[in-house]
């Protein structure tokens, strides 16, 4: 479709997942395992680990994550 076109007969016969995928518990835990868990995800701007000892810790789809940067230099 070009932009600028109408939707209609497109729109018409889309469709959305079941209401309850976005409140079942069995529905997020398989999401974390098959989706969140094999892909790399953003976390955090490099610049807010700018100097040794900084750090950032969050939870990310559920998991805690703890990032520092070492004095060294690397990033743990």
């Amino acid at each position: 479709m070009a932009t600028g076109e109408p939707v209609g007969e497109d729109l018409a016969r889309a469709t959305t997942l079941p209401a309850s995928w976005y409140h079942d518990p069995m529905i997020y835990q398989a999401e974390r395992e098959r989706v969140f868990a094999r892909e790399w995800l953003l976390f955090a701007h490099e610049s807010m680990l700018a100097d040794a000892g900084d750090y950032v810790a969050q939870s990310v789809a559920g998991w805690p994550v703890f990032v520092l940067r070492g004095r060294d230099g690397t990033l743990r």
